[in-house]
């Protein structure tokens, strides 16, 4: 066991060796921490979008409904392998989302857009001309995004083709295949929100912080599934009353191009190591799934007392167990 161990060490010493000769020397491209506007930023207070450089931020306010964008034109002409990260907060509003664009080409308004949403999830949008393509990615991140008005750090990391994505530098998920139309790089916000934008940084290569993650996640690229938690929320808290399971999850992959399989999930419920029922159902997006049960099994026992709850979330050929436990008074 020593052995395979030391090998396995061995393998990924030598992979992040490699890549960090290749890449790990960064430079950098573009650094704005916005003390004043020698970037030259858009600054504007027209009818649809207020922007200005104030207190060493970029502030960002959209007037009216729709999509705001922000973007500046740094020299990643020709460069394969860059690193952007940017620091937002979300000021105020509710109604839409915001985060980092990259890859956008202003003449023919395509590019990509990281976005958080106004319910907290994570979302890769393509806007092609004007209309918005199916999402490349969607899902809820429980633990990794900073909800409501907050500050969240957003990075894009380019490696050739591949494109890997961090939220508050927790690696999230990779893209293969993205074609840049453009090179401008900036921020997204719309219809109520508005945001302040502390930072915007471009690097030649991949800082260390970022690569060991991207050497982890080849060595390892069967997906994996992290349970957050499983909530029972009794809407009343009788026996025979009528109860939810709440299960929110994240599969570590989905931007792979597999965020819309089929997400398997088995639940059972026991009381004194007795399983009273158990049930399974598919679900289509994944990280988040909701089931109600009335009167059958548990229920229709009608006893007070502690159950225990079996969740099993499964993946192609992976699993993730989660316990909860449910009383009934």
């Amino acid at each position: 066991m020593k052995k395979i161990f030391l090998i396995f060490l061995m393998c990924l010493t030598v992979l992040f060796n490699q890549h960090t000769n290749t890449y790990a020397q960064t430079r950098p491209i573009f650094d704005d921490d916005f003390n004043n506007n020698t970037s030259r930023w858009n600054i504007q207070d027209g009818d649809r979008v207020y922007s200005a450089i104030q207190h060493g931020k970029l502030f960002l306010r959209h007037k009216v409904e729709g999509t705001t964008i922000s973007w500046n034109s740094p020299d990643l002409v020709n460069r394969t392998v860059f690193t952007i990260e940017a620091v937002i907060q979300k000021i105020s509003g509710t109604s839409s989302n915001y985060g980092l664009v990259f890859g956008y080409n202003s003449e023919s308004n395509r590019g990509y857009f990281f976005s958080i949403t106004h319910d907290n999830a994570v979302i890769l949008n393509f806007l092609d001309q004007d209309k918005w393509a199916e999402p490349l990615f969607y899902g809820p991140l429980p633990g990794l995004v900073n909800p409501g008005n907050s500050v969240n750090k957003f990075t894009v990391v380019r490696d050739g083709s591949n494109t890997y994505f961090f939220l508050n530098d927790k690696y999230i998920g990779q893209k293969e295949g993205l074609h840049l139309y453009g090179y401008k790089v900036g921020f997204e916000t719309g219809n109520d929100i508005v945001i302040e934008a502390d930072s915007l940084k471009i690097y030649e290569g991949i800082p260390d912080e970022y690569l060991k993650q991207i050497v982890a996640f080849n060595l390892n690229k069967e997906p994996q599934i992290n349970i957050f938690g499983v909530n029972i929320e009794p809407e009343t808290v009788r026996a025979g009353g009528t109860f939810s399971l709440k299960l929110d999850y994240m599969v570590m992959d989905a931007m792979a191009g597999n965020a819309f399989l089929p997400i398997s999930i088995i639940y059972s419920i026991s009381k004194n190591g007795e399983v009273l029922f158990t049930r399974s159902a598919d679900v289509d997006v994944p990280n988040s799934a909701k089931f109600r049960f009335k009167k059958d099994g548990l229920i229709a026992t009608k006893n007070p007392g502690f159950y225990d709850v079996f969740v099993k979330v499964r993946y192609g050929k992976i699993e993730e167990v989660k316990n909860a436990s449910l009383v009934i008074n």
